[in-house]
């Protein structure tokens, strides 16, 4: 398991091995809720088991200690062979009012990555804006990819598709993540309407821009 000497940067580390507690020795390391059932975590993951987003399953927390203040990594594999998922949240991260909100989601035959401003109420929403974009071709294909993205505290960003980063800039359309969690996974807090159908593994946030190779070791990682 990837793991660097004396870095105190891990927010919150899932291995989804049928339960979706955090590990511990990182800032957060409660249980997300959601749907906990043992029936919602299935073998055949990257690594053991994973969380399976039937488009009925999430997780969230709307505890303020996985919510990142500035600069902050997020790395996880994700498998699906469900193409042109409508408006369909993956994984997405908020951070306080100074802070940023990011993460990915399906949509018009995509899986999209955006960026914007957060909000320190788990209630509220933050605005983000589609800035990057990779095509279903290339991640919705029914097999394990590894999907990174590091972002600034000024909102410089890099996505990263298995191991490489990864170009996709767009000028896209504007949509809202996270109104009741700070951190949701295929969800958009809780409703089966914007819910992924897709796996997620090995979910990991970080409080600092992780470098490229860095990123190549979490995409190595046996």
């Amino acid at each position: 398991m990837y793991k660097r000497q004396n870095d105190n940067s891990a927010i919150a580390t899932f291995n989804f091995d049928g339960n979706a507690t955090a590990l511990s020795g990182t800032t957060f390391s409660g249980t997300l809720g959601g749907d906990n059932g043992a029936s919602n975590f299935s073998g055949g993951g990257k690594f053991g088991q994973f969380f399976n987003g039937t488009g009925t399953t999430h997780l969230t927390t709307s505890s303020s200690d996985i919510s990142p203040s500035g600069s902050h990594s997020v790395s996880f594999w994700y498998k699906s062979n469900t193409t042109s998922q409508d408006n369909k949240r993956l994984v997405t991260v908020k951070g306080p009012s100074s802070g940023l909100t990011s993460g990915w989601n399906n949509y018009n035959s995509s899986l999209g990555f955006y960026t914007g401003s957060g909000n320190s109420s788990a209630g509220t929403a933050g605005s983000v804006t589609r800035v990057a974009q990779i095509p279903d071709a290339a991640v919705n294909d029914n097999a394990w990819h590894h999907l990174a993205y590091t972002i600034s505290a000024t909102n410089s960003w890099t996505i990263y598709l298995d191991g490489s980063s990864y170009s996709g800039a767009v000028s896209g359309e504007g949509r809202s993540f996270n109104q009741g969690s700070f951190l949701a996974v295929t969800t958009y807090d809780g409703g089966d309407g914007y819910n992924t159908t897709g796996g997620v593994d090995q979910l990991r946030i970080f409080n600092r821009v992780l470098t490229a190779a860095e990123v190549s070791l979490l995409y190595s990682e046996t």
